[in-house]
C-alpha cells in the first residue's frame, strides 16, 4: 500500500509535523495537517475534536474529507454533533493510546447496532481509529480517523505511526491554546490601557525605545515636559531627566535573581501648566540566555491624571480600602494641590479634609504627604 511506504519517509513526517505546528495559524485551523494525514493514511475523514461535543455543547471540530465544513463550530449542522456523538463508543480513551472500533466491538455486534445503522452506514464508514490527549490545562481533545468498509482496518504499523504523533499533537494544541489565551489577555490589557489613557513605553537593554503604544505616541508628540530624542526619553526638567536616567540604569542592571524588583516613580511637571504626568519605571524579568535585541527590558507607564481621575480613584480605593472621599483626596494631593485647594475641590471644610488625610495615613501606613504622593504614583505599577 502507498501509505505503508509513505509513513516511513522522514521527509514526509517532517512536513506533517510542520503542518501540525503551523496549523493554528491557518484560516481553517489544522486543515493542512489533517488533509496530509488523510492522504497519507488513505482516510475518509481526519478530524481533530478540540472540544468534544456534549449534550449542551456541539463542540469545536476541525475536519478534512467528505463534504463537511473544514471547521465545525457551534452553529455548524452536521450529523455527528447533532445526534450521534451520544452513541459513539470511542469516548474517554486512555490518553495517548490509539484505539480502533474493532478493539471495542466485534464486527457482527457493530453492524447490528443503532450506531452503525444510523451513523456509520449512511456515511459509508467501516473503520474508525481514535486517540485522546490532554492540553496544557488538562482538558481532553481527540483525533478521529475513518475508512470505508471496502478498505482495511488500521494495522499495527499505522497505529504506531499515529502514536508517534501524540506528543507533537499535544504540544502543538497546547501551544496554540496558550498563544490564543495570551493574545486575548494582551488585547484586554491593551484596551484597558487605552481607556485609561496610559502611555506605555518599552525599552531595550540599551535603554532605547522599542515600542510605544498609541497613548505614549500622542503624549510624546505633545512635548509637554517629555519627548523623544534619538530613541531615548527626554524630560524638559534637567534634574528630573538625570533622575530618570538613573532609574532606567537601575532597572537595566537588575538581576533576575532579585526577590523584589525596583519600581520607581516620577512626577513630571508640564510647561502647559496642566497636572503633572505620573511616570512609573519598572524592570522586566528576562532570561538573558535567550535575550534578543528586540527583547524589552524596561516598561515605563506614563499617565495623565487629568484624563484618568475616575479610574485612578477606583484603583486606589481597591488597593488600600479607602472611601471615595479619601481616595479622591489622595489623588488630588498627588497632583500637587494644597489641602485648602483639595478641600475646595471636594466641597468640604479643611478640618474634614485633615480627618480624611489621617484616615488615609492609617490605612496606607504612610506618615507624610510626600510619601503619599509617591505611593499614589507607584500604585500605577499594579496594572502591569
Amino acid at each position: 500500500m502507498h501509505s505503508q511506504q509513505a509513513i516511513g519517509d522522514l521527509s514526509t513526517f517532517s512536513k506533517l509535523l510542520n503542518n501540525l505546528y503551523q496549523g493554528a495559524e491557518e484560516t481553517d485551523p489544522w486543515q493542512s495537517f489533517l488533509a496530509q494525514l488523510q492522504a497519507l493514511l488513505a482516510l475518509q475523514f481526519a478530524t481533530l475534536m478540540l472540544r468534544p461535543p456534549s449534550l449542551n455543547d456541539s463542540g469545536l471540530l476541525f475536519n478534512a474529507g467528505g463534504n463537511a465544513p473544514a471547521t465545525l463550530l457551534e452553529d455548524s449542522r452536521n450529523i455527528y454533533t447533532e445526534n450521534y456523538f451520544t452513541l459513539d463508543p470511542l469516548i474517554d480513551l486512555p490518553f495517548g493510546e490509539v484505539v480502533t472500533l474493532g478493539d471495542l466491538i466485534p464486527q457482527q455486534r457493530l453492524v447490528e447496532s443503532d450506531y452503525y445503522r444510523l451513523f456509520l452506514q449512511p456515511l459509508e464508514i467501516g473503520y474508525i481509529a481514535g486517540m485522546d490527549l490532554q492540553d496544557n490545562q488538562g482538558k481532553r481533545f481527540s483525533l478521529r480517523l475513518t475508512r470505508s468498509p471496502e478498505q482495511a482496518d488500521f494495522n499495527d504499523r499505522e497505529k504506531a505511526f499515529i502514536t508517534l504523533l501524540a506528543p507533537h499533537l499535544q504540544r502543538a494544541v497546547s501551544q496554540a491554546l496558550r498563544h490564543h489565551q495570551l493574545n486575548s489577555e494582551r488585547q484586554v490589557y491593551a484596551e484597558s490601557m487605552s481607556k485609561r489613557a496610559i502611555g506605555i513605553v518599552n525599552l531595550n537593554k540599551h535603554g532605547q525605545i522599542l515600542h510605544l503604544n498609541g497613548s505614549a505616541k500622542k503624549l510624546l508628540a505633545a512635548k509637554d515636559g517629555i519627548h523623544q530624542v534619538h530613541r531615548h526619553l527626554q524630560l524638559k526638567n534637567s534634574e528630573l531627566n538625570h533622575r530618570l536616567k538613573g532609574y532606567i540604569d537601575e532597572a537595566l542592571n537588575t538581576r533576575n535573581t532579585s526577590t523584589r524588583l525596583p519600581i520607581n516613580a516620577i512626577a513630571i511637571p508640564r510647561p502647559s501648566g496642566k497636572p503633572d504626568y505620573e511616570m512609573v519605571i519598572k524592570p522586566l524579568f528576562i532570561d538573558r540566555n535567550i535575550e534578543a535585541e528586540s527583547t524589552p527590558r524596561v516598561m515605563i507607564f506614563i499617565q495623565d491624571p487629568e484624563q484618568n481621575m475616575e479610574v485612578s480613584v477606583r484603583l486606589f480605593m481597591h488597593l488600600y480600602g479607602l472611601t471615595l472621599s479619601e481616595a479622591t483626596l489622595a489623588i488630588i494631593l498627588a497632583e500637587g494641590k494644597t489641602m485648602d485647594e483639595a478641600a475646595a475641590d471636594l466641597g468640604i471644610t479643611k478640618n474634614t479634609a485633615r480627618a480624611h488625610l489621617r484616615a488615609i495615613f492609617a490605612k496606607t501606613g504612610v506618615t507624610q504627604q510626600s510619601m503619599l504622593v509617591s505611593m499614589v504614583l507607584k500604585s500605577l505599577a499594579s496594572v502591569s
